[in-house]
């Protein structure tokens, strides 16, 4: 009986550990990737379908917004609603996104690593994680987070893949 319930403890634990530290630990290898330019890798922590998807329906949300001032009318914003799914296709490849994380200050926060010396002055934004069973966001915080977006991670069997963004909304002009 005792064995029983140090195993269940140390399961317990286990189960705690991944749930804290997983979703960090995806950050950093995702950092990593990234910074080694290496895309297949990056791509390993990817949902490119459902990333795309999500990706399309902000931007069609967003249109849909501005669609109460739009000149172009109806057929304008179909017009615009098809060129914008061939751009976001294109746009969301494993070179572009490597591309994008290795630029991204934030990400050089994760995991407690330190800017390289060429970055020293830079101001890496705070972020905080939200987390659930199946899913976690990153939230960018603090002033020098500028616009910068929430990704959102779905579970992929035990690990995480980057599944959506969520943008800040456009200004109005």
């Amino acid at each position: 009986m005792k064995k029983l319930m140090i195993g269940l403890v140390a399961l317990g634990g286990m189960a705690g550990g991944w749930f804290y530290g997983s979703p960090l630990w995806t950050l950093k290898s995702m950092r990593d990737a990234a910074v080694a330019k290496d895309s297949g890798a990056l791509s390993a922590y990817v949902d490119f379908k459902a990333l795309r998807a999500d990706v399309k329906a902000d931007l069609k949300a967003q249109m849909g917004e501005t669609k109460k001032d739009d000149s172009l009318g109806e057929l304008g914003t179909m017009f615009a609603n098809v060129i914008s799914d061939k751009v976001i296709d294109g746009m969301i490849t494993p070179e572009a996104l490597t591309a994008m994380f290795a630029a991204t200050k934030g990400l050089k926060a994760v995991g407690g690593a330190k800017p390289d010396a060429a970055n020293e002055s830079d101001k890496d934004p705070a972020y905080e994680i939200e987390r659930g069973l199946s899913q976690f966001r990153v939230k960018f915080t603090g002033k020098e987070s500028g616009n910068m977006p929430t990704m959102m991670f779905a579970r992929d069997g035990i690990g995480w893949k980057l599944s959506g963004v969520d943008f800040p909304p456009m200004p109005k002009s």
